[in-house]
């Protein structure tokens, strides 16, 4: 007996309907790109940590606001040191928390002969020791070194648009000169993030991802997987990208978008030093695309 395309997918909607599951409704979301952002190793502290580390009402200093609303990268610096070896000019990230934190590659956790466990930023649970060095003392920081688990911040908007929730566990593939796709990615949502995925140096190096990546939901919340095909053909057909020509679109002519690094270079050769680029709101522009603008002296508004 021959089936056709429409009886196929009657059969197997009846089987995930006697399994209890509903058949996947696509939507648009599944190949709209997201930036990625590697951390570098770094520490967060208390106030008190701060004070023992940098002197009495010491107050960290903001050198480079970073990509999740409220943080910055700190002017201060710090050594780690174990039995077993140390780190030296490890960057300190504010503001002040309510623990101290640690966050290692595996890589670094083995060069200080760690074991520290794979958690989620916060998750300070078997995290291991390390003594933190500073200019004015040293601190003994128990239960603080952890290697941060890859994860996905957004918005609750974000989360809406791409089907996901809360602690949801995603797949997301990254195209490289090595493509590679990251199981296991925690989905983070709060009012008070922007959307980005963050993983480490290791994850990094281990898929040559470089400055201005983005990644793309290989299984989203709508339940389509993204074809390895239509990934793969990424890099060649970046269609995500808007193609900025002056003079500029009109921003009601798009929808979302994300401007990189290479984008704000092209929209630069159009425009005079310390002019203005008008974007849409929502628009994604990558921290390597913001010091483009910054340099040039060439003011973001959003419309």
């Amino acid at each position: 007996m021959d089936y056709n395309e429409k009886d196929i997918r009657q059969m197997v909607e009846g089987v995930l309907k006697g399994l209890g599951a509903a058949p996947a409704a696509g939507g648009p979301c599944c190949g709209d790109p997201f930036p990625v952002e590697v951390s570098a190793r770094h520490v967060h502290v208390t106030k008190e940590a701060a004070e023992i580390l940098f002197g009495k009402g010491y107050e960290l200093h903001k050198k480079k606001m970073l990509s999740q609303p409220g943080e910055f990268l700190a002017e201060e610096r710090v050594k780690l040191v174990t039995p077993k070896g140390q780190i030296e000019n490890v960057a300190v990230l504010g503001p002040e928390r309510k623990a101290v934190q640690v966050e290692l590659s595996a890589t670094d956790a083995k060069s200080l002969g760690l074991k520290a466990p794979v958690n989620l930023s916060g998750d300070l649970s078997g995290a291991a020791d390390v003594l933190i060095m500073g200019p004015a003392g040293c601190l003994q920081a128990n239960g603080s070194v952890i290697i941060a688990k890859a994860h996905l911040h957004l918005t609750p908007a974000d989360a809406q648009h791409y089907g996901l929730s809360d602690g949801q566990i995603v797949s997301v593939r990254v195209d490289s000169q090595r493509p590679i796709t990251f199981d296991g990615i925690v989905c983070r949502v709060r009012s008070d993030m922007a959307l980005a995925m963050h993983i480490d140096f290791d994850e990094a190096n281990a898929g040559m991802i470089g400055p201005d990546a983005v990644g793309r939901l290989a299984a989203c919340g709508c339940g389509v997987s993204q074809p390895a095909s239509a990934a793969q053909s990424a890099p060649q057909k970046r269609t995500f990208t808007p193609q900025w020509k002056a003079p500029y679109p009109s921003p009601a002519a798009h929808s979302r978008k994300l401007i990189t690094e290479a984008d704000a270079r092209q929209m630069k050769a159009g425009i005079e030093r310390g002019g203005t680029v008008r974007i849409p709101k929502g628009t994604i522009v990558t921290p390597a695309a913001r010091d483009i603008f910054t340099n040039a002296r060439i003011k973001l508004e959003m419309v």
